[in-house]
């Protein structure tokens, strides 16, 4: 895991990461902050238990810079989806910098 230290604690790892069953809509809900300023992150999410069923589908919030702002003019900062391909339990993505991403999985 790649991780950082500041003046407090040691070990911070940079993608900070929640998951959550919503059995209404027979999805789960994975939430990811990569809290790294300037670099991607890849890295494969296992899902533990359940049979999952066509495509997962990526909600991304970013912009280009860390201190980009959206304004009354203008809204640099927006939601981005996008598909993202499973094979079995197993899900490879890759966390943009100063991101957060929630992945939607379906499940059967």
């Amino acid at each position: 895991m790649i991780d950082y230290d500041n003046e407090v604690f040691k070990n911070i790892p940079y993608l900070d990461v929640t998951a959550v069953l919503n059995e209404a809509d027979n999805k789960v809900i994975i939430n990811v902050v990569n809290r790294h300023e300037t670099d991607a992150i890849e890295t494969n999410i296992d899902l533990q238990s359940g049979e999952y069923a066509g495509k997962a589908t990526a909600n991304v919030i970013n912009a280009e810079s860390i201190d980009t702002r959206n304004t009354k003019d203008a809204q640099p900062v927006q939601v981005e989806s996008e598909p993202v391909s499973f094979k079995g339990n197993t899900l490879l993505y890759n966390f943009p910098a100063h991101s957060f991403t929630q992945i939607e999985i379906p499940f059967k």
